[in-house]
Protein backbone atom coordinates (compact mmCIF):
# COMPACT_ATOMS: atom_id res chain seq x y z
CA UNK A 1 0.00 0.00 0.00
CA UNK A 2 1.35 3.43 -0.97
CA UNK A 3 1.02 6.08 1.72
CA UNK A 4 0.62 9.82 1.33
CA UNK A 5 4.14 10.28 2.70
CA UNK A 6 5.35 8.98 -0.67
CA UNK A 7 3.16 11.38 -2.61
CA UNK A 8 3.49 14.99 -3.75
CA UNK A 9 1.10 17.29 -1.91
CA UNK A 10 -0.44 18.32 -5.24
CA UNK A 11 -0.13 17.05 -8.80
CA UNK A 12 -0.75 19.99 -11.11
CA UNK A 13 -1.37 19.57 -14.83
CA UNK A 14 -1.16 22.42 -17.30
CA UNK A 15 -1.02 22.76 -21.07
CA UNK A 16 -2.95 23.80 -24.18
CA UNK A 17 -6.60 22.93 -24.67
CA UNK A 18 -6.96 19.48 -26.21
CA UNK A 19 -3.58 18.16 -25.13
CA UNK A 20 -5.09 15.51 -22.85
CA UNK A 21 -5.13 17.01 -19.35
CA UNK A 22 -8.72 16.05 -18.53
CA UNK A 23 -8.30 12.43 -19.56
CA UNK A 24 -4.98 12.01 -17.81
CA UNK A 25 -6.12 13.67 -14.60
CA UNK A 26 -9.13 11.34 -14.43
CA UNK A 27 -6.96 8.29 -15.07
CA UNK A 28 -4.53 9.40 -12.39
CA UNK A 29 -7.28 9.99 -9.83
CA UNK A 30 -8.54 6.43 -10.38
CA UNK A 31 -5.01 5.06 -10.09
CA UNK A 32 -4.35 6.92 -6.85
CA UNK A 33 -7.68 5.75 -5.46
CA UNK A 34 -6.76 2.13 -6.20
CA UNK A 35 -3.57 2.71 -4.20
CA UNK A 36 -5.44 3.99 -1.16
CA UNK A 37 -4.62 7.67 -1.65
CA UNK A 38 -7.21 10.25 -0.58
CA UNK A 39 -7.65 12.51 -3.61
CA UNK A 40 -9.48 15.72 -4.42
CA UNK A 41 -9.77 17.14 -7.92
CA UNK A 42 -9.37 20.86 -8.62
CA UNK A 43 -10.22 22.93 -11.69
CA UNK A 44 -9.31 26.61 -11.69
CA UNK A 45 -8.91 28.87 -14.68
CA UNK A 46 -10.97 32.04 -14.97
CA UNK A 47 -14.26 33.79 -14.23
CA UNK A 48 -14.79 32.42 -10.76
CA UNK A 49 -16.76 33.91 -7.82
CA UNK A 50 -16.65 37.75 -8.00
CA UNK A 51 -15.46 37.88 -11.62
CA UNK A 52 -18.20 35.49 -12.70
CA UNK A 53 -20.88 37.48 -10.86
CA UNK A 54 -19.71 40.76 -12.42
CA UNK A 55 -19.59 39.15 -15.87
CA UNK A 56 -23.06 37.67 -15.42
CA UNK A 57 -24.52 41.04 -14.48
CA UNK A 58 -22.73 42.71 -17.41
CA UNK A 59 -24.00 40.04 -19.80
CA UNK A 60 -27.63 40.82 -18.95
CA UNK A 61 -27.18 44.59 -18.63
CA UNK A 62 -25.27 44.93 -21.90
CA UNK A 63 -27.12 42.16 -23.79
CA UNK A 64 -23.94 40.17 -24.39
CA UNK A 65 -23.99 36.64 -25.76
CA UNK A 66 -22.15 34.98 -22.87
CA UNK A 67 -20.31 35.71 -19.62
CA UNK A 68 -16.91 35.68 -21.35
CA UNK A 69 -17.72 38.47 -23.79
CA UNK A 70 -17.46 41.26 -21.21
CA UNK A 71 -13.91 40.25 -20.30
CA UNK A 72 -12.90 39.75 -23.93
CA UNK A 73 -14.33 43.13 -24.96
CA UNK A 74 -12.62 45.25 -22.32
CA UNK A 75 -9.72 43.47 -20.60
CA UNK A 76 -7.20 44.40 -23.29
CA UNK A 77 -7.84 48.12 -22.75
CA UNK A 78 -5.13 49.59 -20.52
CA UNK A 79 -7.47 51.66 -18.34
CA UNK A 80 -9.54 48.56 -17.57
CA UNK A 81 -6.82 45.89 -17.54
CA UNK A 82 -5.36 46.54 -14.08
CA UNK A 83 -8.79 46.72 -12.47
CA UNK A 84 -9.88 43.49 -14.11
CA UNK A 85 -6.67 41.70 -13.11
CA UNK A 86 -7.34 42.66 -9.50
CA UNK A 87 -10.92 41.41 -9.75
CA UNK A 88 -9.90 38.09 -11.27
CA UNK A 89 -7.05 37.64 -8.79
CA UNK A 90 -9.34 38.21 -5.82
CA UNK A 91 -11.86 35.86 -7.44
CA UNK A 92 -9.53 32.85 -7.44
CA UNK A 93 -8.50 33.28 -3.79
CA UNK A 94 -11.62 31.56 -2.32
CA UNK A 95 -11.08 28.54 -4.58
CA UNK A 96 -7.42 28.33 -3.63
CA UNK A 97 -8.37 28.41 0.05
CA UNK A 98 -11.31 25.99 0.02
CA UNK A 99 -10.33 23.64 -2.81
CA UNK A 100 -6.54 23.55 -2.43
CA UNK A 101 -5.26 24.65 0.96
CA UNK A 102 -7.95 23.25 3.27
CA UNK A 103 -8.07 19.78 1.64
CA UNK A 104 -4.26 19.63 1.81
CA UNK A 105 -4.43 20.24 5.55
CA UNK A 106 -6.90 17.36 5.82
CA UNK A 107 -4.42 14.99 4.20
CA UNK A 108 -5.79 14.91 0.66
CA UNK A 109 -3.60 14.83 -2.42
CA UNK A 110 -4.86 17.42 -4.89
CA UNK A 111 -4.96 16.58 -8.58
CA UNK A 112 -5.41 19.88 -10.42
CA UNK A 113 -6.52 19.58 -14.03
CA UNK A 114 -6.00 23.35 -14.23
CA UNK A 115 -4.62 25.77 -11.68
CA UNK A 116 -2.98 29.20 -11.39
CA UNK A 117 -0.68 28.59 -14.36
CA UNK A 118 -3.72 28.20 -16.61
CA UNK A 119 -5.24 31.32 -15.05
CA UNK A 120 -2.17 33.31 -16.08
CA UNK A 121 -2.15 31.94 -19.63
CA UNK A 122 -5.89 32.42 -20.16
CA UNK A 123 -5.86 35.98 -18.86
CA UNK A 124 -2.69 36.81 -20.81
CA UNK A 125 -4.33 35.79 -24.05
CA UNK A 126 -7.67 37.52 -23.58
CA UNK A 127 -6.05 40.75 -22.35
CA UNK A 128 -3.36 40.62 -25.06
CA UNK A 129 -0.64 41.01 -22.48
CA UNK A 130 2.45 38.82 -22.83
CA UNK A 131 3.93 40.35 -19.67
CA UNK A 132 1.33 39.19 -17.15
CA UNK A 133 3.63 36.36 -16.08
CA UNK A 134 6.27 38.90 -15.03
CA UNK A 135 3.78 41.19 -13.32
CA UNK A 136 2.95 41.32 -9.63
CA UNK A 137 -0.30 39.43 -10.24
CA UNK A 138 1.48 36.68 -12.16
CA UNK A 139 4.21 36.28 -9.57
CA UNK A 140 1.70 36.29 -6.72
CA UNK A 141 -0.43 33.63 -8.42
CA UNK A 142 2.54 31.28 -8.80
CA UNK A 143 3.23 31.52 -5.08
CA UNK A 144 -0.02 29.62 -4.49
CA UNK A 145 1.55 26.48 -5.93
CA UNK A 146 2.04 24.34 -2.81
CA UNK A 147 5.46 23.16 -1.77
CA UNK A 148 6.20 19.56 -2.72
CA UNK A 149 3.97 19.85 -5.80
CA UNK A 150 4.52 17.80 -8.92
CA UNK A 151 4.09 19.95 -12.03
CA UNK A 152 3.32 18.19 -15.31
CA UNK A 153 3.14 20.11 -18.57
CA UNK A 154 1.00 18.18 -21.07
CA UNK A 155 1.87 19.44 -24.54
CA UNK A 156 0.64 18.58 -28.05
CA UNK A 157 1.01 20.08 -31.48
CA UNK A 158 -1.91 21.84 -33.14
CA UNK A 159 -2.19 19.07 -35.76
CA UNK A 160 -2.32 16.42 -33.03
CA UNK A 161 -5.03 18.33 -31.17
CA UNK A 162 -7.12 18.67 -34.34
CA UNK A 163 -6.67 14.96 -35.14
CA UNK A 164 -8.39 14.18 -31.83
CA UNK A 165 -11.54 15.92 -33.02
CA UNK A 166 -10.97 19.28 -31.33
CA UNK A 167 -11.19 21.87 -34.12
CA UNK A 168 -12.91 24.80 -32.42
CA UNK A 169 -9.68 26.59 -31.42
CA UNK A 170 -7.53 28.44 -33.94
CA UNK A 171 -3.88 27.64 -34.55
CA UNK A 172 -3.00 31.15 -33.32
CA UNK A 173 -4.75 30.50 -30.00
CA UNK A 174 -3.17 27.07 -29.43
CA UNK A 175 0.31 28.23 -30.40
CA UNK A 176 0.02 31.24 -28.10
CA UNK A 177 -0.88 28.90 -25.26
CA UNK A 178 1.96 26.52 -26.07
CA UNK A 179 4.55 29.29 -26.18
CA UNK A 180 3.61 30.68 -22.78
CA UNK A 181 3.13 27.27 -21.20
CA UNK A 182 6.58 26.21 -22.39
CA UNK A 183 8.10 29.33 -20.88
CA UNK A 184 6.41 28.61 -17.55
CA UNK A 185 7.32 24.91 -17.67
CA UNK A 186 11.01 25.69 -18.03
CA UNK A 187 10.86 28.47 -15.46
CA UNK A 188 9.29 26.13 -12.87
CA UNK A 189 11.35 23.11 -13.93
CA UNK A 190 8.20 21.09 -14.61
CA UNK A 191 8.03 17.62 -16.08
CA UNK A 192 7.15 17.87 -19.78
CA UNK A 193 5.24 15.25 -21.76
CA UNK A 194 4.48 15.73 -25.45
CA UNK A 195 1.40 13.62 -26.12
CA UNK A 196 1.39 14.22 -29.89
CA UNK A 197 2.77 10.78 -30.78
CA UNK A 198 1.93 8.83 -27.62
CA UNK A 199 -1.03 6.67 -26.67
CA UNK A 200 -3.18 7.34 -23.61
CA UNK A 201 -1.62 4.33 -21.93
CA UNK A 202 1.94 5.51 -22.58
CA UNK A 203 1.25 8.96 -21.15
CA UNK A 204 -0.60 7.51 -18.16
CA UNK A 205 2.34 5.22 -17.38
CA UNK A 206 4.74 8.17 -17.43
CA UNK A 207 2.50 10.22 -15.14
CA UNK A 208 2.08 7.36 -12.69
CA UNK A 209 5.84 6.98 -12.63
CA UNK A 210 6.26 10.63 -11.68
CA UNK A 211 3.44 10.56 -9.14
CA UNK A 212 3.93 7.28 -7.34
CA UNK A 213 7.73 7.32 -7.27
CA UNK A 214 8.26 10.90 -6.07
CA UNK A 215 9.12 10.64 -2.39
CA UNK A 216 8.70 14.07 -0.81
CA UNK A 217 10.30 15.73 -3.85
CA UNK A 218 9.43 19.17 -5.14
CA UNK A 219 8.90 19.78 -8.84
CA UNK A 220 12.31 21.43 -9.01
CA UNK A 221 14.01 18.49 -7.33
CA UNK A 222 12.39 16.08 -9.75
CA UNK A 223 13.82 18.03 -12.64
CA UNK A 224 12.42 18.94 -16.02
CA UNK A 225 12.01 15.95 -18.33
CA UNK A 226 11.05 16.33 -21.98
CA UNK A 227 9.25 13.25 -23.19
Amino acid sequence: MITTRRMPSAIIFFGPDGSGKTTQSELLIKELGRNGIKVRKLWLRSLHTFAFLISKIAMHAMHLQNVYEFRARYSHKKFFRGIWYAIEFCSILPLILFRMQLPLKKGYVIVAERYVIDWIVSLSYVSRNDNLLQSGFGSAALKFIPKNSLLIYIDATYDAICSRGRNEDSMEYIEYQRKLYQEIAHRLNANIIDTSDKTLEEVHKLICGYSLNSINSTSGELGSRDL
